[in-house]
C-alpha cells in the first residue's frame, strides 16, 4: 500500500527502488503476531537460533543432498552452542530427529518459519532463501554455501540482501567449513562484537564487495598455500555481506 501511495497515477512515474520496497516491508509491525517458540526454551537457554543443515529439495539419487553440512560438524556445532547456552531449533523436515536439536518446527510452512525468526537471535543454514527471509524480519543470518553448482564469480547474485554473513569454502567443499568457525562468527554476532549491515544492500554493491573479497582471498590463499600448507583445499574463501557502521 505504501508503495502504491507514492506512485503518481499518470505520467512521470518514478522508478520504485528495491531499497524502498525493502524499507517499507521491514517497517510493518504486523508481519507476524503469533508465538511459535515455547516459553520453556527461553527459560532454559540464554539465546536461541534457527538452523538448517540440509535442503530436502536437493536430494540426490544416492540419498545425499546437493546442499548439506556434514552431520559430524553439525553435531560439534550444536555442542558448542549448548556450552554457550544457545538453543538450536531445526527447520528442515528431512533432518528431524537426526541430531540433538532442542526443538523442531520443520512441520511449519515457510511463512510460519519466517515468523519464528522474529523470536530468535539468529539463523544459521545452507540456503540463502532463509537468509533473505531473515533480512526482511531484521534477524541476523549466517549462510553456509555448500552447493558446487554455483559459480563463484556469480555468487553475489545469491547473497542475502541484509543482515548476513556468508561463508563460501574453498572449492565449495562443505567439509571445510569447521564448526568452530561458524560458532565463533555466531557468537560475535550475538554478543554485538560483529555488526551486520541492517539496511538494504543492492546487487551492485554485493557484486563489487564480493569480487573484491574474492580477489583478496585468492591472493591470501595463494600465499598461504605456497608457504604454509601442503594440501590445496584447506583455505576458506569468505564473503561478508555486511559493512561496519561508523
Amino acid at each position: 500500500e505504501s508503495v502504491v501511495d507514492r506512485l503518481p497515477l499518470l505520467f512521470g512515474m518514478p522508478k520504485v527502488s528495491p531499497s524502498f520496497i525493502f524499507d517499507s516491508f521491514t517497517r510493518k509491525e504486523n508481519f507476524c503476531n503469533i508465538n511459535i517458540i515455547p516459553n520453556w526454551l527461553y527459560e532454559k537457554y540464554r539465546y536461541l537460533i534457527c538452523f538448517q543443515r540440509i535442503s530436502s529439495a536437493g536430494k540426490l539419487t544416492d540419498g545425499t543432498y546437493a546442499k548439506e553440512w556434514p552431520k559430524h560438524l553439525t553435531n560439534e556445532f550444536i555442542q558448542l552452542c549448548h556450552e554457550f547456552k544457545i538453543g538450536v531449533i531445526n527447520i528442515e523436515p528431512a533432518d528431524k530427529n537426526q541430531l540433538p536439536y532442542d526443538y523442531d518446527i520443520s512441520h511449519l510452512n515457510i511463512k510460519d518459519v519466517a515468523c519464528a525468526f522474529k523470536s530468535v537471535n539468529a539463523f544459521v543454514g545452507i540456503d540463502s532463501c532463509f537468509g533473505h527471509a531473515c533480512a526482511l524480519t531484521k534477524i541476523p543470518s549466517i549462510t553456509l554455501y555448500t552447493f558446487n553448482g554455483i559459480k563463484k564469480d556469480r555468487i553475489f547474485e545469491y547473497l542475502p540482501i541484509s543482515m548476513n554473513y556468508s561463508i563460501i569454502p574453498a572449492y565449495l567443499n562443505s567439509k571445510k567449513i569447521s564448526a568452530i568457525k561458524v560458532f565463533t562468527i555466531l557468537q560475535e554476532i550475538i554478543l554485538g562484537d560483529r555488526k551486520l549491515e541492517d539496511g538494504y544492500i543492492s546487487l551492485k554493491e554485493k557484486k563489487k564487495e564480493s569480487i573484491l573479497s574474492l580477489l583478496f582471498n585468492q591472493f591470501c590463499t595463494a600465499v598461504i598455500k605456497k608457504y604454509f600448507l601442503k594440501r590445496k583445499d584447506e583455505i576458506y574463501v569468505c564473503f561478508r555481506t555486511w559493512r561496519l557502521k561508523s
